[in-house]
């Protein structure tokens, strides 16, 4: 079994309000085969990220509805690269419509502010998205776009966003390879970064899960580091912008 690694994330969460959270009896319904380290810091109102190099035994509880898409999806994909975001506060409705507001227009993701451990530096997530086709169908809407982000050349990608009872779920896929710039060398083919958030109530808390995942060539390891780097960093950046959105 693959190591994970767990980070505590520095963003407000529901400490700042002075709230007690979840039991640890509630927190396990949901998220499941945590430590208790990270058991705390989610009840202390602090989101959690956790690293691995493979998509198995998902810390969301569950195999069935949402839980199942969810870790089929990732089963699927067999990413080599992996990270899981986890947070709870006290629900609000206003919580998941802002959320929704935040995550149905691709271009808010404009500016997120990505951190790189490897050059000690703050990047944008991404620098341009161009909106290419909408589509909607009841409760399901998606957007194709033109998307960049350094250092990769502009590639096509598919976002999602569906209302269900209680929650939203939204998805991202690539749909052209994700290439370097600078010497042309594909990281990950169409279909091989794959981001998935599931928000929702349950027994008067907002729980939203995150995952992101991407099965890349790194050359046999000599870019695993490079690679690590660029791709976790942004599945935390993305998913913290959305815990933020959502009003922390």
């Amino acid at each position: 079994m693959a190591a994970v690694a767990s980070l505590l994330l520095t963003a407000a969460g529901g400490a700042a309000f002075g709230q007690a959270g979840p039991s640890a009896a509630e927190i396990g319904a949901v998220f499941s085969g945590l430590e208790a380290g990270e058991t705390a810091k989610l009840s202390a109102g602090n989101p959690v990220l956790r690293v691995s190099d493979r998509a198995k035994n998902l810390a969301l509880a569950g195999d069935a509805g949402q839980a199942a898409d969810i870790k089929g999806r990732f089963a699927k994909l067999g990413p080599n690269y992996f990270g899981e975001f986890l947070y709870v506060r006290r629900f609000d409705p206003s919580l998941l419509e802002k959320l929704r507001t935040y995550l149905a227009d691709p271009r808010h993701f404009i500016g997120i502010p990505y951190y790189s451990q490897r050059n000690k530096a703050t990047y944008s997530l991404f620098d341009r998205m161009d909106v290419k086709e909408t589509k909607s169908q009841g409760d399901l809407a998606i957007v194709l776009v033109s998307q960049h982000m350094e250092p990769f050349d502009d590639y096509e990608a598919t976002y999602s966003l569906r209302r269900i009872d209680g929650g939203l779920v939204f998805t991202f896929v690539n749909d052209e390879p994700i290439v370097y710039n600078y010497r042309h060398f594909k990281a990950a083919g169409p279909g091989g970064m794959a981001w998935s958030l599931y928000a929702f109530e349950k027994d008067g808390w907002f729980w939203m899960y995150g995952a992101g995942g991407v099965r890349a060539f790194d050359l046999f390891g000599a870019f695993r580091d490079r690679l690590e780097d660029s791709f976790l960093g942004r599945i935390e950046a993305f998913f913290t912008s959305a815990m933020k959105a959502a009003g922390n």
